[in-house]
This record gives C-alpha cells, sequence and structure tokens, in this order.
C-alpha cells in the first residue's frame, strides 16, 4: 500500500489530493515502523528466535528482515529435507510431463512472501557472496536466462538455511567467503 501511495504522489497535481497522498504515506510509514519494532522486540525476546536469526544471518545475503521472514512463514525450517524447503518455499521445481511428453520444470505454489524475501536476498547474495556468486556466474555463462538463476540462488538459499539451523552451526561458506 505504502509503495502504491507514493506512486500516486508522483502523478498528483491538485494541493488537497497531494496533502492527503502526504498524511497517508506518513501514516503507513508509522505503522509499519511500528510492526517492525514489534518483531525486532519479539525476537529479542525469545533467545531461540534470536539464535536462529543470527544463524541465518552468517549466510552473506541473508539480513534480519529476511531470516525474520523465513521464519515467519516456514517456522518448522531446520526440521525438514533440502526438498521439503524448497517445495514449501514455492522453490522446488515443478515438472510438466504428461504421457511421453516432457515439458519444462517451473516453480509454482509455495509461500509467496518467503519467495519475496528470498528474492531480495539472492539479488544481494548473486553480488556480494562469492560462492553464490560463482554459481550464477556458471549459470549465466550457460546461457539461462536471468529468472532461471535468481531462482536457483533462492533455492539454494532456502536449502543453505534449512541446514545452517538444522545443524545449528554458522554457515561454513561464511568462514570460505572471508
Amino acid at each position: 500500500m505504502l509503495i502504491a501511495e507514493t506512486s500516486r504522489l508522483d502523478h498528483a497535481q491538485h494541493k488537497s489530493v497531494l496533502k492527503s497522498l502526504k498524511a497517508h504515506i506518513a501514516s503507513l510509514k508509522a505503522a509499519l515502523a511500528a510492526i517492525e519494532a514489534d518483531i525486532a522486540q519479539l525476537v529479542e525476546g525469545s533467545e531461540m528466535l534470536r539464535k536462529k536469526v543470527a544463524l541465518m544471518q552468517t549466510v552473506i545475503g541473508i539480513g534480519p528482515i529476511s531470516a525474520m521472514v523465513v521464519l515467519a512463514y516456514l517456522p518448522d525450517i531446520g526440521q525438514l529435507t533440502k526438498g521439503q524447503a524448497a517445495r514449501l518455499a514455492g522453490l522446488a521445481p515443478i515438472n510438466n510431463d504428461s504421457g511421453k511428453k516432457r515439458g519444462t520444470r517451473h516453480v509454482e505454489a509455495g509461500r509467496t512472501a518467503i519467495r519475496r524475501a528470498l528474492y531480495m536476498a539472492a539479488s544481494v547474495a548473486m553480488r556480494a557472496n562469492p560462492i553464490l556468486k560463482a554459481f550464477s556466474d556458471r549459470l549465466r555463462s550457460k546461457g539461462y536466462p536471468f529468472k532461471y538463476v535468481v531462482t536457483a540462488v533462492m533455492r539454494k538459499l532456502i536449502v543453505i538455511l534449512n541446514a545452517v539451523l538444522r545443524d545449528g552451526q554458522s554457515w561454513k561458506g561464511a568462514q570460505m567467503a572471508a
């Protein structure tokens, strides 16, 4: 809603409309800040959540927001197989086969909020995480389109996060990247 109102503000011309949009944007920003503060307070108040968020943030590309979104929408992460984690996040390749026809694989279903958070994390990881950057560069050099590459990085991120929480140890790639 904040993005929509900001976009409307760019095109508004009448003074009363501008005033109304600015007030609504300020209200939305205040509400968003309050919600984010509540979430941060909830995480700080729980030792288990604090540890999970800290472990997840050892993966280069995962920030506090991405970690909290994954925990909120996939609370059983760390207790899943890599395939289950990818499937629940909507990042597992689903076949499009029928009889002898072999269609292309695509991702579908799953939890949209996780995919949105992981898209941003993957965008960062493809630049800042040496291991995931090499992985994405390898896929690009093979001619895969950007959306395929970013989806593959997102899937790899959810699998890494699942493993980090399952093992209760910092991401091993963090030491290799340093």
